[in-house]
C-alpha cells in the first residue's frame, strides 16, 4: 500500500514536474519566437537603414563625383582664361612699353627743346605755346611761400581773353646742383601789371605744382582758367631761398595767351628804401621819440586814393606801423612834436612785417610816417606805393636846432616880469635873425621826475643889449606861462637883433634848462645865432 502509495506520489510529481516544464518550455519558445521576431525586425530595419546608407552614399559620391568634374571644368576654364588673361596683358604690357619709350622720347624732346642759350627778355610774347626764361640770382631767389622774401621772386604776366585749358611746365638744367622748384599762379585784382607785394590770401592761388625733395628737372601741372580782365600772374621759386640757378616755363594752352616777365626795374610799385636806427627807432605816438622816425613829405595836386604798403624781412621783430599826417607846404624836416590833430589815420599794430595803410586825401601837403610800437627797434624797411599815382615821397630830414644850455640857480632864479627888480637877475641871450623866419621857441625845463615842473615862459625885446628895464623895452613876444616840463611856441621874426629872457613865473625856482629854436624853412643855423650876454 505504502508503495503504491509512493509510486502513486511520484507519478503525481512526475506529471506535475512534466506540465511545469511543458508550460516552462511553451513560455521559453513564445519569448525566443518574440524576440527572434523583434531582432527579425531589428535586422530587417538596420538592412533598411544600411541600404539607404548605402544608397546615400552613391549619391553622394555621384554628387562628389559630379561637382569634381565641374571644378575641373572650372579650373580648365580658368586657365583658358589666365593664358588669354595672361596675353592680354604681355599685349598691353609692350603697349604701355612703346608708350612709355614714345612718352620718354617727347619728354626728351620737349627738354631738349628749352633754349638753355636764348637771353632772358621781358618783351610779351603771344601764342599757344610759349617759352619764358629767367633765372633765381640774388635777392630774386625769394624762396617758396614759406618765407618772407617770396615776392622777390620773378614774376610773369599771363594774359587770357578766354577760358583756356593751359599747361605749365617748369624746367631746370640738369646738373649736380638741381633744387627744389616749383611755380605758382595768383590772380590778381588789378590792371596795372605790377609786382605781387603785398601779403595773398590762401583764395588767390588758383594753380601751383610741387615741390619734392628728388629735385627733378621739371615740374608739371594742367588746369583751366577762366578769362580775366586782369591779369594772372606766375611766380616760379625755389623751396629755399638763396638757391640760385636758370628756370625755363613751358606754357601750351588751347588757346593763344599773352606772357610777360616782368622786369622788377619797371614794373614794381615806386620804393623807398629806410631804416630805424638809433635815435631814428622812435616808436609809435605813445612815445615822444615818435617824430624822430623815418618821414617822407609828399604832394598831391588833386583828389586821390593812396596805398602805402611798409615792408621789412626780421622776424621775429616788433610790430610795424603807418601814420598819415597833415604838413605844411613844402615842408622839409621832421615834426617838432606829435599833435593829434595833425594826424589823419594809423595803422593797427598787429603783424611785425607788413602793413597797409589806404585813404582818399583832397589836394595837399602830407606825411607818411614810418615807425615800430616801440623804439628802439633797428632795422631796414621798404615803403611802397602800390595806388599807382606819380608822387614823390621826399625824406624829412631831422629838426635842425640852435640851441643855447642856462640856469636858473645861483642868484639866476629872478622870475617873470611881475616883479622887475627880481626879472633882471634872469639869464639873457642875444639872438641875430638874418632873413623873416617863423620860429618854434622851445623851454625845456630839467627836473627829476618826481619833481612837479614850474610855470615857464620867456619875453622877447627888440634889442641888441641886456635889458636893463623891461618896462621900458620894446617886446615883440611874450609867451604863455605853462607848468609843463616842455613850453613850446612860435614866433615870426623879422632881420635884426633881440633879446630873449626865458624865466619861471616865480622868482627862486632853481633848475636847469634848454632853449632851443628851430624852424620848417632850410638853413636855421645860415639864419639864427644866438649868444649869452
Amino acid at each position: 500500500m505504502e508503495l503504491e502509495k509512493t509510486v502513486q506520489t511520484l507519478e503525481e510529481k512526475y506529471k506535475t514536474d512534466c506540465e511545469a516544464w511543458q508550460a516552462e518550455k511553451a513560455k521559453m519558445e513564445k519569448e525566443f519566437a518574440a524576440k527572434l521576431a523583434s531582432e527579425t525586425e531589428r535586422w530587417h530595419i538596420e538592412k533598411a537603414e544600411l541600404l539607404d546608407k548605402i544608397k546615400l552614399s552613391q549619391t553622394r559620391e555621384e554628387e562628389f563625383l559630379t561637382k569634381i568634374n565641374r571644378y575641373i571644368d572650372e579650373a580648365n576654364s580658368v586657365k583658358e582664361k589666365k593664358n588669354t588673361r595672361e596675353a592680354e596683358l604681355f599685349a598691353r604690357i609692350e603697349e604701355l612699353q612703346g608708350q612709355l619709350t614714345k612718352y620718354i622720347k617727347a619728354e626728351e624732346e620737349e627738354e631738349n627743346s628749352v633754349a638753355w642759350n636764348q637771353p632772358i627778355v621781358f618783351t610779351k610774347q603771344s601764342g599757344a605755346e610759349l617759352q619764358v626764361r629767367g633765372e633765381w640770382k640774388g635777392a630774386s631767389a625769394g624762396g617758396s611761400l614759406n618765407n618772407l622774401t617770396w615776392r622777390n621772386n620773378p614774376q610773369i604776366l599771363l594774359y587770357l581773353t578766354k577760358n583756356t585749358l593751359i599747361n605749365f611746365t617748369l624746367f631746370q638744367q640738369k646738373s649736380d646742383h638741381q633744387v627744389s622748384m616749383n611755380f605758382y599762379v595768383f590772380r590778381t585784382y588789378s590792371k596795372d601789371g605790377k609786382r605781387i607785394i603785398k601779403q595773398y590770401n590762401e583764395s588767390d592761388i588758383v594753380c601751383e605744382g610741387y615741390f619734392s625733395n628728388l629735385k627733378p628737372t621739371k615740374v608739371s601741372k594742367e588746369t583751366e582758367l577762366p578769362a580775366s580782365a586782369n591779369p594772372y600772374i606766375i611766380i616760379p621759386a625755389t623751396f629755399l631761398p638763396g638757391s640760385e640757378g636758370q628756370w625755363t616755363l613751358l606754357l601750351k594752352s588751347q588757346n593763344s595767351v599773352d606772357v610777360q616777365l616782368m622786369d622788377p626795374a619797371q614794373n614794381d610799385y615806386p620804393c623807398w628804401k629806410g631804416q630805424w636806427q638809433g635815435p631814428t627807432a622812435g616808436g609809435c605816438t605813445n612815445f615822444p621819440t615818435f617824430t624822430q622816425n623815418p618821414m617822407f613829405h609828399f604832394q598831391i595836386a588833386q583828389q586821390a586814393h593812396l596805398e602805402f604798403h611798409l615792408f621789412q624781412e626780421i622776424y621775429p621783430f616788433d610790430s610795424l606801423g603807418l601814420y598819415l599826417l597833415k604838413a605844411e607846404q613844402g615842408q622839409q624836416q621832421k615834426l617838432l612834436a606829435y599833435l593829434p590833430s595833425l594826424e589823419l589815420k594809423h595803422t593797427d599794430f598787429r603783424n611785425q612785417n607788413e602793413v597797409t595803410i589806404s585813404a582818399d586825401l583832397p589836394a595837399g601837403d602830407y606825411i607818411i610816417a614810418c615807425c615800430t610800437f616801440n623804439p628802439n627797434k633797428n632795422g631796414p624797411f621798404q615803403l611802397r606805393l602800390l595806388s599807382g599815382q606819380n608822387i614823390n615821397l621826399v625824406p624829412l630830414r631831422d629838426v635842425q636846432y640852435v640851441t643855447a644850455q642856462g640856469t636858473w640857480k645861483g642868484g639866476k632864479a629872478g622870475g617873470s616880469v611881475n616883479d622887475p627888480d627880481s626879472w633882471v637877475k634872469n639869464s639873457q641871450y642875444h639872438l641875430t635873425i638874418k632873413s623873416r623866419l617863423t620860429l618854434s621857441v622851445i623851454l625845456d625845463q630839467t627836473l627829476p621826475p618826481s619833481n612837479k615842473p614850474f610855470g615857464i615862459g620867456w619875453n622877447i625885446y627888440q634889442a641888441g643889449a641886456r635889458v636893463a628895464n623891461p618896462e621900458a623895452a620894446q617886446v615883440v613876444h611874450t609867451s604863455q606861462y605853462k607848468p609843463v616840463k616842455k613850453n613850446t611856441e612860435q614866433v615870426t621874426l623879422d632881420p635884426g637883433s633881440y633879446v630873449i629872457v626865458p624865466t619861471t613865473f616865480s622868482a627862486d625856482e632853481q633848475t636847469d634848462f634848454t632853449l632851443s629854436f628851430t624852424t620848417q624853412s632850410p638853413g636855421i643855423n645860415d639864419n639864427v645865432a644866438i649868444k649869452m650876454l
